[in-house]
């Protein structure tokens, strides 16, 4: 019989992140520790991505950024955010930089809509 392994990551405390608010933004205080617990998770998850770069490798070579979470938001946030409040809260300085993120996740819907989806999965998911 598979058994599923559960796997305890260990729950974040309000110490863990300090916040506190800066301008237009937030600064994590604690960053550390938040790096830790997402790293925790991912190995929980054995997530394993392959590394391309020509270096000695570490641990954190295999797995998620920040950056791709912070991609996530953005594709899948843009249709719903206005203009105004995705930069803000991607703490974007520079419009041009959030409008990249718009225009590639307005490329990914462009190509996604262009798939070929087997009539049998068609409406099978829910």
């Amino acid at each position: 019989m598979d058994k599923k392994k559960e796997v305890v990551v260990g729950p974040a405390t309000p110490g863990d992140f300090s916040y506190r608010a800066a301008g237009n933004g937030v600064v994590i205080k604690n960053d550390t520790t938040l790096w830790n617990h997402y790293h925790r998770i991912q190995r929980a998850a054995v997530i394993k991505l392959p590394c391309r770069e020509k270096h000695e490798h570490t641990p954190k070579c295999h797995v998620f950024g920040f950056h791709e979470f912070h991609r996530a938001f953005a594709t899948m946030n843009t249709s719903r955010l206005s203009a105004d409040s995705l930069p803000a809260l991607m703490w974007h300085k520079d419009y041009a930089t959030t409008r990249r993120y718009i225009n590639m996740a307005r490329r990914l819907d462009d190509a996604v809509e262009s798939l070929h989806v087997p009539t049998l999965l068609k409406g099978s998911c829910g």
